[in-house]
């Protein structure tokens, strides 16, 4: 459609032919005389932002290289991007990026700081919205043990974050009073418990836990030892 002021609304994607005449009358016959012209009008549907990383799920500290594209390229003076991020995660990120003069992509680098989904939306002018959401995992971390101290043998729970579900892939240490390191088989595990017992040789000292996470340490376990009594008789004998 065009309005009286010539200018032209665009109604659906398409080609269309605008038409413009005039007439006026000549000043050395008085005869009409028309002048006119056309020009081809085409419509584009808006095409969408599509934002693509390596990888879409993330440990808090690490980052990912965001792209942004646009099949469209962008327009004169280039194409600001304007980018929101939500969610329960937490994540830092420019505000916007922009894409180059007749260019179809920018980057930025996203970092993780708090674990839950998070999701970025880009918005730009004459571009239908796009969106990428990324999962960020808690780091491997030991909070707590129950209990603190015990004896060869004592089921130990371990509390945290990040443990490997399956109980197989959690090695668990202690330090051996021989400066070895026995291992203590995991009987139970859970993304934030696992169960193990005290195995012999074991020295009071860190437990430390390794998966693929990484490798953390605790605080210090006691190890209780058996305690050695001696009986003594006094009188040594009795008549």
């Amino acid at each position: 459609a065009i309005n009286v002021g010539g200018m032209a609304s665009a109604l659906a994607a398409g080609q269309t032919t605008i038409g413009a005449a005039f007439t006026f009358s000549s000043v050395l016959g008085g005869q009409p005389v028309t002048v006119s012209t056309s020009t081809v009008l085409t419509v584009k549907q808006p095409v969408a932002l599509v934002l693509t990383a390596p990888a879409t799920t993330l440990v808090v500290g690490e980052s990912a290289t965001v792209t942004v594209t646009s099949i469209d390229p962008a327009p004169v003076g280039g194409l600001l991007v304007n980018l929101i991020g939500s969610g329960a995660g937490l994540g830092t990120h420019p505000a916007a990026v922009t894409i180059p003069e007749g260019g179809m992509a920018a980057s930025f680098l996203f970092t993780a700081t708090g674990a839950g989904q998070f999701t970025i939306t880009a918005n730009a002018q004459n571009r239908l919205p796009g969106v990428i959401t990324f999962t960020i995992e808690p780091p491997l971390a030991i909070g707590a043990l129950s209990p603190t101290s015990g004896e060869v043998g004592t089921l130990v729970t371990m509390t945290g974050t990040a443990f490997n579900p399956v109980p197989a892939n959690n090695l668990v240490v202690f330090r051996s009073i021989n400066n070895g390191t026995p291992p203590a088989p995991v009987i139970s595990a859970t993304p934030t418990q696992l169960t193990f017992k005290v195995p012999p040789l074991a020295e009071t000292g860190p437990i430390t836990l390794t998966n693929s996470r990484g490798t953390v340490q605790s605080a210090p376990f006691t190890v209780v030892r058996d305690q050695d009594f001696q009986l003594v008789l006094s009188p040594a004998s009795i008549s």
